[in-house]
């Protein structure tokens, strides 16, 4: 059992629904976690700097930064991350 799981445990004891949620929240932290490492957006310039870098990207394509989907803000955060 992992560091994680007893703690979910510990802190949900015998409620099953709320040891799934505390899981299942454990791992999209973890995952917007990595996200941010990849692209480089833990210091809050270089965050702010990227998205308004993003921003710019999506409107030379015609996309309104306001409008556009997850994949495509994403996309447009990798380009000009790299």
């Amino acid at each position: 059992m992992s560091d994680t799981e007893a703690l979910v445990d510990r802190l949900a004891g015998d409620d099953e629904d709320l040891k799934k949620q505390l899981l299942a929240y454990g791992r999209s932290v973890e995952a917007e976690h990595k996200l941010n490492v990849e692209l480089d957006l833990l210091e809050r310039e270089v965050g702010n700097d990227v998205m308004a870098a993003a921003y710019k990207r999506l409107r030379s394509r015609g996309i309104d930064p306001d409008s556009a989907s997850q994949e495509e803000l994403l996309e447009a955060m990798k380009a000009v991350s790299r």
